[in-house]
């Protein structure tokens, strides 16, 4: 957890573009690369010895029994067995792409039941599982190894809409969802920056790459 130019929390990868602005607010001189890679190094050593090691999470953190949605810059929602209410900050570390997008902020005050909020999504999803559609949702939310959902069915039955209305739900990113990538390193930058990665128009699924999505 460090401090920017304009003092705004946040985590930052030390090898990204973003720590140059850190560099370049302690010192006005301008840096050739081989200075800047020695002070990444100093920052890499010193984070090290400062802070102590924790995991960094996208949009959705679990720990100690306890869920934390990130909704963006409208702050976060904790979730525990007895109680859901919306934070301002949160202790735990979170990383936002610049394409990710805000969640709506939700409503406690609805005066419908669980199964009645249930019944609202189901007008929008056209499957015949809608059960595993609700435990694979809620698998977002737990510690275990994520379930691969997949969305089959001919031409024009609104599987992309499907897609879309799940990722406006838990993970609003731009775009929602694009083509499956072919190189092994664009699937893990996409898979990397998001809570859930959709991929639509998926004909077919080559050994390495299911390998690489597990």
């Amino acid at each position: 957890m460090i401090y920017g130019p304009q003092q705004e929390r946040g985590a930052l990868l030390i090898n990204s573009q973003n720590v140059n602005a850190i560099i370049y607010s302690v010192t006005p001189q301008p840096f050739n690369q081989a200075q800047k890679e020695q002070l990444r190094e100093m920052l890499l050593v010193a984070a090290r010895k400062a802070a102590k090691q924790s995991k960094v999470h996208v949009r959705v953190a679990v720990e100690e029994g306890k869920a934390y949605l990130d909704l963006g810059q409208k702050g976060y929602i904790k979730v525990t067995s007895k109680s859901i209410r919306a934070l301002e900050a949160c202790e735990l570390p979170f990383i936002r792409s610049p394409l990710m997008k805000d969640l709506p902020e939700p409503d406690f005050d609805t005066g419908l039941t669980p199964k009645q909020s249930v019944g609202t999504l189901r007008e929008y999803i056209n499957v015949e599982e809608f059960s595993l559609i609700l435990v694979w949702v809620m698998s977002l939310f737990c510690n275990w190894t994520k379930p691969i959902l997949l969305v089959t069915g001919r031409q024009g039955s609104a599987k992309t809409f499907t897609l879309k209305i799940l990722t406006s739900l838990l993970d609003p990113f731009e775009p929602p969802v694009r083509t499956l990538p072919k190189a092994e390193t664009d699937l893990f930058i996409f898979c990397h920056n998001r809570a859930l990665a959709g991929f639509d128009h998926v004909s077919d699924i080559k050994a390495d790459t299911a390998d690489q999505l597990c």
